[in-house]
Order: structure tokens, then C-alpha cells, then sequence
């Protein structure tokens, strides 16, 4: 196939039927175009991409598309579709995370406190997205001028959970502070869709953009630690998060078939707020608030398509820089105080505005297809503003019930701005200890009351896991690496049985879980396969040795840990994989982690701990052909849970 350049021409532009007849004589992909920019016409308001490039892309027997439509995600807007998916998931629901904490009226000084607590959020948003890309055909000798502009419309359904678990010191020195320290850790399940509508325009020839074809679904665990510190009406926060994307892409007009895309990123979140109570229970609270995060993409690449002649074209590899965000947030609080009965009600509204500072996201098509006459052009787009400004408003209430410690609220926000929006909703529950007057760990007015742990114990837990999977090829193929990391939730129950000594405690547990952990990166020698990695079920029996203090307990652990273990390559040119096929293992290594847990009552107790794990290396077969890679894998997770004691755990006071 050759390539026809761009050159002057008298008249100054090609009627349709001049441009078909010399672009189809050469069996070009890319073909002269004289029309200006001023004659450009589009469908509507949202009708994909247009551009004005020199250059269209002619797929055999007069068909012309748009230039784009050759390189990898270049059919209608699914290159701005996948790059709205990342942005708007990154930044939505971190505005929804932040710690649930409290603590009880009137402690004593230094007195320990602690709790355990859960939260669910669902929704939906729309977000539209705006773009430029620039074509550069240098890579095979051609100069390349105008610009593409598309816009696109996204719409996301999202649901998930998130757990924590915190100690805190109350009261400190008498002042009236409390300082809270926690682990939290999570999972959310995104579902994307392309909702921009099918368009035309005219760039020497009438060339349409079909209607969005790109869905994906973004499988979203993650982990963090965060602290919280209140003063009588004054309250901040921060956490730091971690997140691991797990996307699964289809589309198509471009080829892809349940794609896997991993993603990684990091948050920072800080708030800070005072409660203004005014006449007859009403009270008013102004906060703010600012979260920056950064998420890093792995490339994906794509198989393409092939045309009526045989000729492969859209394959190659996209990538998306780094997408940086800093979303700053102002809020108004009102709402006033009911008790009914042993329940007190706090029903509220809330309005805040959200800005993005930062949010510009960038992406590279490069075409490394078969044909030559293509081979190495490259599209970059330009998105800017993330999710720009919008306003958030919400309607919802809080509820304490009596001294049981018990609490919880639950609300609805609607969001609308600039480029998104949309509805959710958000609930939480919160067991909060709520301890009698024993005076101070600090001054000891009271003796400090030590726990007995000794005993049999059983309970629950979920929370993330993430893992390194390094793996290669075996021969006759070369031994080329791959990494296909994986991640995703985790949940199960474990059983144990304690035995303290003083203030030290030892121990056995043994838990198992099961995980819907998953991951997946390009296989390295053929474009058009993924390697993929996932974990299924976790076990682990372990040891454990920890300290008390007061009503915590502080703990190592480590032992036997088995996994059950898949890997397997897929074919991303077809729906079922084709010669790709997929093995599974029970692999077997060890175990170490760390916790802390804390008596929330005689008989149950929370724990938030890290764990890492090593699988060891496992042989697994990739393909029909057969095909074999050695893969080695090494884990980490956070989980919270509670635990039942069978015994009391009653206090007495140490001598």
C-alpha cells in the first residue's frame, strides 16, 4: 500500500469525486485533502471528532474515513473515551472516602477509644469530555497540518464499599483534643460506557464518526491510612491512599474484546472544618478541603482491525501520560439536632463547590501495524481540566443511638458543573467504644485496665489485595519478561485461639478468603495477546506474638500461605481468547504482617492489619500451541475485621 502526499492543487480544494478518483488509483490509506477549515461542517453539539487535517485515510474502494480511524482507539471517540473513564474515576470517588470517626462525650483524660466502621456508596455521572489531538507523520516522510477536535460523552455507574478501623487517644492532657489514628481499605466497581451519538463532517470528502462503541469496567480496590484530630468545634483530617485499577476494555470499532488495562495511583486528602452551633440546636459549619493524586497507566496495546484487502491498520499501542489532579473543595454545612427516644437525629444539607487545578490528561496512538505505508504515525490528544468546576449538594442525616455506640448517617449528592454530572448516594455505620470513667492512661488516676486475651476466637474481614507477578517465557519461545501485577478484593474469616502472658500474648490463626483479584500487561513478542494473572482464593495458618496496651492489642504474625493462582494469555482480536488458554495452581510459600486490634466490648473485638505473602514460582501453559511461562508471585493486603471471643474478655488491673 503507498501513501498519497498532500500537494497544492488548482482549484484549491478537490471535489469529492476528484479526491476519490486519485486517492483510489494509488490504493492509499492517506490522501490529499484541500478543504479549509472553514468549511467544516458537524452533526450537533456532541458529534464526536472532527478535523481539519491534510491528510484522510482511505480503507480500499472509495472508503474514506477520517485520518484518526488508522491508528490504534482512532474510530469515533474512543480515545477521549478511555481517557474520561481514568479521570473521572480517579476523581469522584476520592470526594467520597474521607474517615469515619467520633468519639464519646466527656472521656477522661488520655483515655484510649477506638472503633470499627463501614460505608457503601452508588451512583451514576455523566461526564463530557473535550480535546485536540495533532497527527505527526514524520515516521514516514510526510508533514502533517490541522488539528482534530472531539467531544466526548461518557456515562458511569459505580458502586462499593470501604472499611476502617481506628485508636484513638481522647481527652489528651485533660485539653479536650482527641487524636485518631486508622486503617481503612476498600473496593469499587465502575462500569463506563460511550454515549456520544454517531456524526459527519466534510474534509474534502464527507467522512462520519460512528457512534461510541468503547465500554469498560474499572475494578477499583484500594488501601489507606488516615488520622483525624477534633478540638471542641474544630475537626481536621488527611489520608493517604492507595489505589490499583483493574480495567477491563471493550470496543468494536477498534478491536478490542475485554481488554485488561492496569493503572496505579496515590492520593493525599486533607480537610478541616469548625462547627458554629447556633439558637435552638440549628448549627452551621464551614470546611474545606483539597485532594491530589496521581495515577500512572500502563500502555495498551492494541490488535487492530484488518481490511477487505488484508491489510491490518489501528494496531499498535496507546499510551496516557501520568494524569496528576488537584481538586479543592468549599462547604457549607446546616442542619440542627432532634432527639426521639433513645435515637438522636442530625438531619442536614449541604452545599459545596468543587474546582479542578489540575487534571490535564495526554495521549499517544502510535500506529506499529504490518503495513509500511502507515507504520509509525502517530496521534497525540490534549484534554484539559479534568472534571472542571461543579457543584455538590446534598440532603442527608446522621443518628446516634443512646450510649450503645452505635452511629451512622446516610445522604444523597447531586453534582452538576462544567463537564459532569450526576447522583449518589452515601451510607455508613460506626461501632464506636464507648468506655466507663477509669481515669487516665497517662496520670493514673485509675489503675490501667489490661484485657485478657486468652482464649478461642473466630470472626470476619475484608479488604484489598495487590501483588507483583514477574513472569517469562520459557523455551522454545524466548525468554522475554511481562508483568502482569493483579488486584482486587479480598474477604473470608478466620479462627484462632490466644494465650497472654503478662502483657504479652501469643498465639495461632488460621484464615482463608476469596479474592476476585485480577490483572493483565501486553504479552511482550505478540501485540495482539494479553498475559494475564489472576488470584482466586488465599489461605494462610500463622503464628502471632504481640503486646498489650490498655484494651489494644499490637501484633506480628507470620507463617504458611497457599493461593490458588491463574495465568493465561487472550488473544484481544476475538471474544474467546483463541489459542490463548489458561492454567490454574494451588502455589505455596509464606507469610508476615502486622496488626493492631482493640476490645470494643468483653467479647468483641476490631483489627486492621497488612500482610504480605510470597507464592514462590509456579510453571504455567499460555496457549495451544503450547506455549509455557514460569511466573513468580509476591502479594500485599489490608484487611479489617472483627472478632467474637468465646471467653469474657473482662478487665483486671495489671500488679
Amino acid at each position: 500500500m503507498q501513501i498519497l502526499r498532500g500537494r497544492k492543487m488548482t482549484p484549491v480544494f478537490k471535489t469529492q469525486a476528484q479526491c476519490k478518483r486519485s486517492t483510489t488509483r494509488h490504493r492509499a490509506l492517506l490522501g490529499g485533502v484541500a478543504l479549509v477549515m472553514g468549511l467544516l461542517g458537524t452533526s450537533g453539539a456532541y458529534a464526536q471528532c472532527t478535523d481539519n487535517f491534510n491528510f484522510v485515510g482511505n480503507l480500499g474502494g472509495g472508503n474514506f474515513v477520517p485520518v484518526s480511524t488508522l491508528l490504534p482507539l482512532g474510530a469515533g471517540s474512543s480515545l477521549s473515551a478511555l481517557t474520561s473513564t481514568i479521570n473521572t474515576v480517579n476523581t469522584a470517588f476520592l470526594t467520597s472516602t474521607s474517615a469515619f470517626v467520633s468519639a464519646p462525650s466527656n472521656p477522661q483524660p488520655d483515655q484510649q477509644g477506638g472503633g470499627a466502621w463501614g460505608r457503601v456508596i452508588a451512583g451514576t455521572v455523566d461526564a463530557h469530555n473535550t480535546s485536540t489531538a495533532t497527527l505527526d507523520l514524520t515516521a514516514v516522510g510526510l508533514v502533517a497540518t490541522g488539528a482534530q477536535h472531539c467531544k466526548t460523552a461518557v456515562r458511569q455507574d459505580y458502586a462499593g464499599f470501604q472499611v476502617g478501623h481506628d485508636f484513638s487517644i481522647l481527652n489528651g492532657g485533660g485539653s479536650g483534643a482527641n487524636w485518631h489514628w486508622g486503617v481503612t481499605a476498600g473496593y469499587i466497581d465502575a462500569r463506563t460506557n460511550d454515549i456520544t451519538p454517531g456524526g459527519s463532517f466534510v474534509n474534502g470528502t464527507l467522512l462520519t464518526t460512528p457512534e461510541g462503541s468503547f465500554s469498560g469496567s474499572s475494578q477499583v480496590p484500594f488501601a489507606g491510612i488516615y488520622t483525624a484530630f477534633t478540638r471542641q468545634n474544630f475537626f481536621a483530617d488527611a489520608q493517604i491512599r492507595w489505589d490499583f485499577y483493574q480495567n477491563n476494555l471493550s470496543d468494536r470499532n477498534n478491536g478490542l474484546f475485554n481488554q485488561r488495562l492496569d493503572a496505579r495511583g496515590i492520593s493525599v486528602t486533607g480537610n478541616v472544618g469548625y462547627n458554629i452551633p447556633l439558637h435552638n440546636n440549628w448549627f452551621i459549619e464551614p470546611s474545606g478541603g483539597v485532594v491530589w493524586s496521581r495515577v500512572q497507566i500502563d500502555p495498551l496495546s492494541v490488535s487492530g482491525l484488518i481490511t477487505g484487502g488484508g491489510f491490518a491498520f489501528a494496531r499498535g499501542t496507546v499510551s496516557i501520560d501520568d494524569i496528576e489532579s488537584v481538586l479543592g473543595r468549599a462547604t457549607v454545612r446546616v442542619g440542627t439536632t432532634v432527639t426521639t427516644g433513645q435515637v438522636t437525629w442530625q438531619p442536614y444539607f449541604t452545599a459545596s463547590v468543587f474546582h479542578e487545578f489540575a487534571g490535564d490528561v495526554t495521549a499517544r496512538s502510535l500506529e506499529t501495524g504490518a503495513d509500511p505505508s502507515i507504520n509509525g504515525i502517530l496521534l497525540t490528544t490534549h484534554s484539559n481540566g479534568g472534571v472542571g468546576t461543579y457543584g455538590q449538594f446534598a440532603l442527608g442525616t446522621a443518628a446516634v443511638l443512646g450510649n450503645s455506640g452505635w452511629l451512622g448517617y446516610a445522604r444523597v449528592d447531586y453534582r452538576v458543573g462544567d463537564v459532569i454530572e450526576g447522583v449518589g448516594v452515601n451510607a455508613g455505620l460506626r461501632y464506636q467504644f464507648s468506655p466507663e470513667s477509669r481515669g487516665s492512661l497517662k496520670d493514673g488516676r485509675a489503675p490501667i485496665a489490661s484485657y485478657n486475651w486468652t482464649g478461642l476466637y473466630a470472626g470476619t474481614f475484608v479488604g484489598s489485595t495487590w501483588a507483583d507477578v514477574r513472569g517469562h517465557f520459557l523455551p522454545p519461545d524466548p525468554p522475554t519478561a511481562f508483568q502482569p501485577d493483579f488486584a482486587g478484593y479480598i474477604g473470608g474469616g478466620q479462627v484462632g485461639y490466644n494465650v497472654q502472658m503478662g502483657h504479652w500474648v501469643v498465639g495461632v490463626e488460621a484464615d482463608y478468603g476469596l479474592s476476585n483479584a485480577h490483572g493483565g500487561v501486553s504479552c511482550p513478542f505478540a501485540v495482539q495477546f494479553t498475559c494475564r494473572a489472576d488470584l482466586d482464593q488465599l489461605a494462610l495458618v500463622t503464628g502471632r506474638l504481640g503486646a498489650t496496651w490498655g484494651r489494644a492489642l499490637f501484633y506480628a504474625k507470620a507463617g504458611l500461605a497457599v493461593g490458588e493462582v491463574s495465568a493465561s494469555a487472550f488473544n484481544n482480536g476475538t471474544s474467546n481468547g483463541g489459542i490463548g488458554t489458561e492454567t490454574t495452581k494451588w502455589s505455596t510459600g509464606w507469610t508476615v504482617g502486622a496488626g493492631m486490634e482493640f476490645a470494643l466490648s468483653q467479647r468483641w473485638s476490631a483489627k486492621a492489619e497488612y500482610i504480605y505473602y510470597d507464592l514462590g514460582s509456579e510453571r504455567y501453559q499460555v496457549s495451544t500451541i503450547p506455549e509455557f511461562v514460569k511466573a513468580e508471585t509476591k502479594g500485599d493486603s489490608v484487611r479489617i475485621g472483627v472478632n467474637y471471643h468465646f471467653h469474657s474478655m473482662d478487665p483486671a488491673p495489671l500488679k
